[in-house]
């Protein structure tokens, strides 16, 4: 707890003298790390910028209706859920009225719903990034030129007999 306050206190004091327009010697007082030495605060407190990829961002929305699987019947299940998520990729590009989302954003588990599953039935039917599921989306996000987002269970042979729970953001060009 102490190391915690002590915490809190130095990032009030860096806080202050920030404050107090003393932008450098807040920035001097930072620990060293590769990032921070590369920070390039100006005296006005501005720092060197890069022009926005595109100077608006139109976020798209999928509420779509949550359905849980069967850990019985996973595999056809997950089949019919991840092809709705895909025929909802189309209809939010199809149907859109203000233009099409540079961003689109699926719920929590638009894949396999969610439901009180114990560890082992999850390890049953959690996805794997990069596995087929995960594919099928990047291939949409390729087709619209968009990102989009969405959260799943997932496994990682990194964390054997671990369930994740992931928000995957997957790029224009189709890469997580």
């Amino acid at each position: 707890m102490s190391a915690r306050r002590d915490f809190l206190r130095s990032a009030a004091s860096l806080s202050a003298l920030a404050a107090l327009g003393t932008g450098t010697a807040a920035h001097a007082a930072m620990p060293k790390t590769a990032k921070s030495d590369q920070l390039s605060m100006q005296s006005d407190g501005g720092y060197a910028v890069v022009p926005l990829t595109k100077p608006v961002v139109t976020l798209g929305v999928v509420q779509s209706k949550i359905r849980a699987i069967d850990a019985g019947n996973w595999q056809p299940e997950l089949a019919e859920n991840l092809k709705h998520m895909l025929d909802s990729i189309d209809r939010a590009f199809y149907f859109s009225n203000g233009g099409p989302a540079d961003i689109l954003f699926f719920h929590e588990f638009p894949l396999t719903g969610w439901k009180k599953w114990t560890r082992k039935e999850i390890l049953q039917f959690a996805i794997e990034i990069p596995g087929p599921e995960v594919e099928a989306i990047s291939a949409k996000a390729k087709e619209y030129g968009c990102y989009i987002v969405f959260g799943s269970y997932v496994k990682d042979p990194d964390w054997p007999n671990h369930v994740l729970s992931i928000t995957t953001i997957i790029g224009p060009d189709g890469t997580v």
